[in-house]
């Protein structure tokens, strides 16, 4: 048959006999066996590729040599009307595939390609070509696309979702016996990837994704360990099993997000980083237990690859006795890549960063301090939104410049360090909604002036011009996160907060 030949994974290219007058067309009701010259033996972790144009329903069966063999695989998939389909048929190492059989169950069909390619967990489309890996279903109805994926909740992994314009995601999980719930919903802007756990899912065999915009990819991405996760999916994860879980940030990948059991375990692993990264009187030198045994360190943490590095150098130089917690961080982070050996097996700064927060937490605690450790996260690693902050920072009135520092120093931030405070100001504007904000900077006022006594008087006395600084520098940051990012103050997650039926 002119034109159409099986391609294995050495790349080398066969011809291919159809058992139809039709050649590589496939009418309705009909069925077409494509038959190689030589049978083909499957490796580890390939599939079969069939790229298809046409419309209606198909149906793929891989058969072995025989007069009425059994089907080793079989998939069936609505072709996408005006685009190539590729439909992948999972192969099993030592499957011995003698041809292949193509049915249009309406509509009509067009063999366009067969060939073995990588295996491809998910389903993307990308201008006229669609592909449908092993065990996905995919459809298109009026305002509404859909793809459902098979999932391993205990492996590990993420279900990973590209929209092709902005829209609102629909993740419904499938149970073993076929019933369904909505788990959660997020909006995203189009191009941007949305993760969610697979563990979020809980014993669902499949993963449904709905969209009323176009869907560009479903993916199945490995953990490796950290899944990929959206920053407020975390929020609603099964508790650790041991001292923390720990994620990717799926809009900064390199970022680290620890959710520690309780108070007390988080402190052990990252309390004395706290006091040699931020605290006044501690800032750059490493505290001993006795010292910093009694005072509090932070409910949540968040640091950048260069403090680790300082941190974890200056104990390497000078011999410290760091606690068994600290030195299996270490180790976390020389595997994240978020530190790197260098000269004489001393500790560098490698990429990303590191934030926190614990299951201790009430659940709008946990709320606002991820999203306030993760705007940290964005300062550390987008040069922008720093200068951004930066100019914030420098052009504070007076007003609001008295009112910064007095709360700076009241929650024990070093106000020698200007990019301390600098991060923190953006911080506490983006933790919260910017219409939200001048309650809780009011409230915050209240506490500075039972704090500061003395200062009572003029905290009241600018009060005014603070607050109306808090919403003019909070509006910036929130416009800049909104077109950089798809996110906003408060949202950091793009996942929604309440998810039915759980």
């Amino acid at each position: 048959m002119d034109g159409l030949a099986f391609l294995g994974s050495d790349g080398q290219a066969t011809r291919v006999a159809s058992d139809s007058d039709g050649g590589a067309s496939v009418e309705a009701g009909s069925s077409t066996r494509f038959t190689p010259e030589s049978a083909y033996r499957a490796r580890a972790s390939e599939d079969l590729a069939v790229s298809i144009r046409g419309y209606g329903s198909v149906r793929v069966r891989l058969l072995p040599e025989g007069r009425d063999p059994e089907p080793l695989a079989s998939a069936e998939a609505v072709l996408a009307r005006g685009a190539e389909t590729e439909l992948r048929l999972r192969l099993e190492p030592g499957m011995r595939v003698s041809s292949i059989e193509v049915s249009a169950v309406d509509g009509r069909a067009e063999v366009l390609a067969l060939a073995v390619l990588p295996v491809l967990e998910g389903y993307s489309r990308a201008g006229a070509r669609v592909t449908i890996g092993h065990g996905v279903v995919s459809g298109e109805g009026p305002g509404l696309y859909t793809v459902r994926t098979p999932v391993s909740p205990g492996d590990g992994s993420s279900v990973a979702v590209r929209l092709a314009a902005d829209g609102e995601i629909r993740m419904i999980a499938v149970g073993p016996d076929g019933r369904e719930r909505l788990a959660c919903a997020a909006s995203v802007r189009g191009g941007d990837l949305s993760a969610v756990p697979t563990a979020f899912f809980g014993d669902a065999a499949a993963v449904v994704v709905e969209s009323g915009a176009a869907i560009a990819s479903v993916g199945i991405e490995a953990g490796r360990g950290a899944p990929l996760s959206d920053l407020h999916a975390i929020l609603y994860m099964p508790a650790p099993s041991g001292d923390y879980s720990i994620y990717r940030w799926d809009v900064l990948p390199a970022t680290l997000v620890l959710d520690f059991a309780d108070y007390d375990t988080q402190d052990r692993y990252l309390k004395r980083l706290a006091f040699f990264a931020e605290k006044p009187g501690f800032r750059g030198r490493l505290a001993g237990d006795g010292e910093i045994a009694g005072l509090h360190g932070w409910n949540a943490h968040d640091y950048p690859a260069f403090t680790l590095a300082g941190f974890y150098a200056l104990a390497a130089e000078t011999g410290f006795d760091l606690n068994a917690e600290e030195k299996r961080f270490r180790e976390l982070l020389l595997e994240r890549g978020v530190l790197r050996l260098g000269v004489g097996g001393m500790p560098e700064e490698g990429e990303g960063a590191v934030i926190s927060i614990t299951r201790e937490s009430s659940d709008e605690l946990r709320r606002r301090f991820i999203d306030h450790e993760a705007s940290h996260a964005l300062f550390f690693q987008d040069p922008e939104y720093r200068a951004l902050s930066a100019r914030l920072w420098d052009g504070l009135g007076p007003e609001a410049s008295f009112f910064w520092k007095t709360h700076l120093a009241w929650r024990s931030y070093d106000l020698r360090d200007e990019y301390l405070c600098v991060n923190e100001l953006q911080a506490y504007l983006t933790q919260q909604g910017v219409k939200a904000a001048r309650s809780y900077f009011t409230a915050v006022s209240l506490r500075l002036a039972e704090a500061y006594p003395d200062r009572a008087e003029r905290l009241a006395r600018d009060e005014a011009a603070a607050l109306e600084s808090i919403r003019a520098c909070g509006e910036e940051l929130d416009a800049y996160l909104r077109r950089a990012w798809g996110l906003s103050a408060g949202r950091f997650g793009r996942v929604a907060d309440r998810f039915s039926d759980r």
